[in-house]
């Protein structure tokens, strides 16, 4: 699931869907990352590919390095 680097696995806002708490911690200088279980994964992309999976179950391909995937394609 793509979420934000300031919430990971628990959103915080109330009133708010995931999605959208992750876009307004986006906004607030937090990062996208993927959480996977109970890990937590840093997502380097461009955040216009990201973007539109914020808050939703995804696949994301692309190079592990230090808990950072290089992200190459995400559905």
């Amino acid at each position: 699931t793509i979420s934000d680097s300031m919430c990971n696995k628990k959103h915080m806002m109330p009133g708010k869907t995931e999605a959208q708490c992750t876009e307004e911690c986006v906004k607030a200088g937090a990062s996208y990352v993927l959480v996977s279980g109970d890990k937590v994964y840093a997502l380097s992309a461009k955040k216009s590919l990201i973007a539109p999976f914020a808050g939703k179950k995804v696949q994301v391909q692309g190079d592990l390095e230090n808990n950072t995937i290089a992200v190459t394609a995400i559905k």
